[in-house]
């Protein structure tokens, strides 16, 4: 009987875990516009937490500088270093089911605008991470592809 109680509340307690753990799976499709020329960027998909991000997602070599809500709309500043060293500013609106913005961007290549759309998806795991057009960031990673 105490192994089987014992069996009954570790399994509480993984679902109550797993509960905690269950995000939103958002899509955001992104359009460049550089030097007159619109360039549709490959869909990503991101499984977020409760704890909803106000900005859009970000490469690892990017960063934001300065952060400021006001209802749901929250502007920013950011900085890319390395190969792809940029700067910018954006705006970024959420609602219930959806994401809208665009950022503008300085890079030595020149500077564009960046607008934004995202949607609202099922329920996931976290633990998926971010995919970029059906591929894992982490996948193409470790191929040397990002």
């Amino acid at each position: 009987m105490k192994k089987s109680l014992l069996s009954i509340l570790c399994c509480c307690s993984f679902a109550i875990a797993a509960t905690e753990l269950t995000g939103v799976r958002w899509t955001y499709l992104s359009e460049l516009d550089m030097m007159g020329m619109k360039l549709a960027m490959k869909p990503v998909t991101q499984c977020e937490t409760a704890q909803v991000s106000p900005t859009p997602p970000m490469d690892g070599d990017c960063r934001y500088e300065q952060i400021t809500t006001s209802g749901n709309t929250t502007k920013f500043e950011f900085v890319c270093v390395g190969e792809d060293a940029a700067k910018g500013t954006g705006q970024f609106t959420t609602t219930e089911n959806s994401r809208t913005g665009s950022y503008s961007l300085e890079t030595a290549d020149g500077s564009g605008t960046v607008t934004i759309q995202a949607t609202k998806g099922p329920s996931c795991d976290p633990a998926e991470g971010t995919t970029i057009d059906g591929q894992s960031v982490e996948a193409m990673k470790k191929r040397g592809q990002q």
